[in-house]
């Protein structure tokens, strides 16, 4: 919802795996709400975190 249905609001391709992870589980503050908020404390786990990182980039491809 927050990013679109193709991934195309603030999701940085440029950025690694391991960074989108920490920013799901920890949260980020932005320039302007809304933030991105932490789903660590929700119950998230690393691995699950990883499975939403690998789902936004299939998003961001280009269709064929």
């Amino acid at each position: 919802l927050c990013h679109k249905a193709t991934a195309e609001k603030s999701f940085d391709t440029a950025k690694t795996d391991a960074e989108h992870v920490e920013v799901i589980l920890k949260g980020k503050k932005g320039e302007k709400p809304p933030f991105m908020p932490g789903f660590e404390a929700k119950g998230m786990t690393a691995a699950e975190a990883q499975e939403l990182v690998t789902y936004m980039r299939e998003l961001r491809k280009p269709a064929n």
